[in-house]
């Protein structure tokens, strides 16, 4: 086993994911080289996910110290499954291979550095014209969100067959569908839930920027109130609760614009996603993007770069 890592740069954070994979050389070749790199990526095992605010990239070398230190404690901890006999032989050497999937191109080059200057391996910039198994619909496929492919590409990973939404919330939310056929046939675009309290602060002379724990709205583990909160009688919980109750409410308006129906599937993603309530979900994968981007990987790098030590 080696190890593989992604970075999947989003608006707000950096964040690197390791995978345990047993990577063939000629994964990226020959006719059923979809399904073949669907499996890699499916079978590979998350070692770890770590994360660093964007604010906090000052320059590669911060952002190298801060890969090195994560690289020492998976060792470590690697080291210690050993122990019992449960380690994958993963994490203890540098990663072979890296691919970036970023919506802030400025990262993108910086982290590509980091990991050069860290693991001495360099980062296959990922793009949305690059093969995913996905046909992709887009009017311009080199308009569309890296990220919202490869999280559309994840989500074929989790169910095989059938439609299936994508729903990816962070500081912007996506809503993504993949028809039957393997294409991804677009969505929608809406601000996030932080993003929707942020604007209400700064676009109000008066109205605050609301903790919706304290409120009652956030931190319930992914479950979801199913009750409405129905009416505020104070400032702040009038805010709270319209995020709470028309939040939902909109993603199930665009889940019909998409034609939801019986059957298809709802794979959920992001920072807000254990937040957002939505109880038709069929599950929350929060490595969505990175698994996507590691299926990128093996179906768009060079033989050579996920060449294993065995080969």
């Amino acid at each position: 086993m080696s190890t593989v890592v992604v970075f999947d740069i989003g608006n707000s954070h950096i964040h690197a994911c390791f995978y345990a994979v047993d990577a063939e050389p000629e994964i990226a070749a020959g006719q059923d080289s979809v399904e073949r790199a669907r499996h890699s990526a499916r079978q590979a095992r998350l070692l770890d996910q770590r994360s660093l605010p964007n604010a906090q990239a000052a320059d590669a070398a911060t952002v190298a110290d801060w890969l090195r230190a994560a690289l020492a404690e998976l060792a470590l901890a690697e080291l210690a499954l050993a122990s019992v006999g449960s380690a994958s032989g993963a994490g203890c050497e540098p990663p072979l291979a890296a691919a970036i999937c970023s919506v802030v191109p400025a990262l993108a080059s910086l982290v590509g550095e980091a990991a050069r200057l860290a693991y001495g391996c360099e980062a296959l910039p990922l793009s949305s014209t690059m093969a995913c198994g996905l046909a992709n619909q887009y009017d311009q496929p080199g308009r569309l969100g890296t990220d919202r492919l490869a999280a559309a590409a994840a989500a074929r990973l989790l169910f095989p067959t059938g439609r299936l939404v994508v729903i990816d919330a962070g500081t912007a939310t996506t809503v993504d569908l993949v028809t039957a056929d393997d294409t991804f046939a677009g969505g929608y675009i809406v601000p996030g839930p932080g993003t929707w309290l942020a604007a209400l602060r700064s676009k109000t002379a008066q109205l605050p920027l609301v903790d919706t724990a304290a409120n009652g709205v956030a931190g319930d583990g992914g479950a979801g109130r199913v009750q409405l909160a129905g009416a505020g009688r104070n400032t702040a919980d009038c805010i709270a609760y319209g995020l709470h109750d028309g939040y939902p409410a909109m993603l199930r308006a665009l889940l019909a614009g998409l034609g939801f129906a019986a059957g298809d599937r709802l794979v959920l993603t992001g920072g807000w996603a254990s937040r957002l309530g939505l109880t038709e979900a069929d599950i929350l994968q929060p490595d969505l993007v990175a698994r996507g981007a590691l299926l990128m990987l093996y179906l768009n790098a060079a033989r050579s770069l996920l060449c294993v030590t065995k080969c």
